[in-house]
Parts: structure tokens; C-alpha cells; sequence
């Protein structure tokens, strides 16, 4: 696979890592820069992808081992696209979602 490539279970396992040792702000940070990477090319091209140009934040990598094509709609990115979104503070959802045009509901 061509590098710097970034995936779903890759963000989640840094996430659950740096939580777990008390890295909250490090955790954020970095599972923000995934999920503003997939809602941005979400946003361009209407899709979610398995992989991503972690450097250029790009679903357009270069597929050079296993099947070779980047799948859209994978099951492990819409999960852990979810599950970062759900643990990241409110302030950086609301960050997120401005940067998408999008409003975030009041919590109940």
C-alpha cells in the first residue's frame, strides 16, 4: 500500500491508546485530523473510503497491495468515523461540523 496512508482501525487503536494513558488532548487531536479528513472528502465527493493520504488528506491513494481499488462505503471507517466522533469533546464536534456547513443538534 502506498504511504503515508491512514485508516479507520488505525485512528481507533491511536485513540484508544493515548485515552487509555491518560493522552486526552493528544487522543483528540489526532482523531480529529481523521475525522475532518473523511468529512472533507465526504463533503467533495459524496463517499467514505477505506483509506486515506494521511499528508495530503486525500482519499486518493495509491493501492499497491491486496485488492487494488479504495473501497467506498467500508464498514470499518463509517464505525470508527462514529466511535470518534461520540468521544471527542463538544467543542471540536462543533468545530467539525462548522467546518462542514453543517449545524450540530443540541444535546437533550
Amino acid at each position: 500500500m502506498g504511504l503515508p496512508l491512514c485508516l479507520g482501525a488505525q485512528s481507533a487503536h491511536a485513540d484508544v491508546g493515548l485515552r487509555k494513558y491518560g493522552f486526552n488532548k493528544e487522543a483528540d487531536r489526532v482523531s480529529y485530523k481523521f475525522l475532518s479528513t473523511v468529512a472533507e472528502n465526504f463533503r467533495r465527493d459524496g463517499t467514505i473510503r477505506e483509506k486515506y493520504n494521511a499528508v495530503k488528506r486525500s482519499s486518493e491513494t495509491q493501492v499497491t497491495a491486496g485488492y487494488h481499488m479504495n473501497i467506498v462505503g467500508f464498514g470499518w471507517t463509517n464505525g470508527v468515523f462514529l466511535e470518534l466522533l461520540h468521544d471527542l469533546p463538544a467543542g471540536l464536534v462543533q468545530k467539525l461540523a462548522s467546518e462542514q456547513g453543517t449545524d450540530v443538534p443540541a444535546p437533550h
